[in-house]
């Protein structure tokens, strides 16, 4: 975080819709501090080594879209066609079998297509 500029402001770089877009904000961020001397960030976290990256990109998302309150929730998709411009596609696991959905993630490992995949809260199955 002591690398930030001194003027007071970061530039964040994302697309919306396919469009780039740079969003200028200030390099305040919130904070939570545990017993005295562990920060926490109440949206995104510090990557592991520190990074701080995601914590911006968050508030800038946020600026666009008026406020934090306005992202709870979400789709991966839609956060990585935000950071990538990539396009992205949902598939509802349960309109297909095992062994097609695992057909459709072969494919797109072998075209080095971005993964992610989600369940519903108490979705075991």
């Amino acid at each position: 975080m002591e690398d930030l500029n001194n003027q007071g402001f970061v530039t964040v770089n994302f697309y919306v819709k396919g469009v780039p877009v740079t969003q200028i904000i200030d390099d305040l961020l919130m904070m939570k501090i545990y017993w005295g001397e562990y920060i926490d960030f109440p949206f995104a976290p510090l990557l592991p080594d520190g990074a701080a990256w995601m914590i911006f990109a968050e508030k800038a998302f946020a600026r666009a879209n008026g406020y934090y309150y306005r992202l709870e929730g979400g789709k991966f998709g839609e956060a990585i066609r935000t950071l990538s411009g990539a396009p992205s596609r949902e598939y509802k696991t349960s309109n297909y079998n095992s062994g097609l959905i695992f057909q459709i993630i072969m494919q797109s490992v072998a075209k080095s297509h971005i993964i992610s995949a989600t369940s519903q809260r108490g979705n075991t199955a």
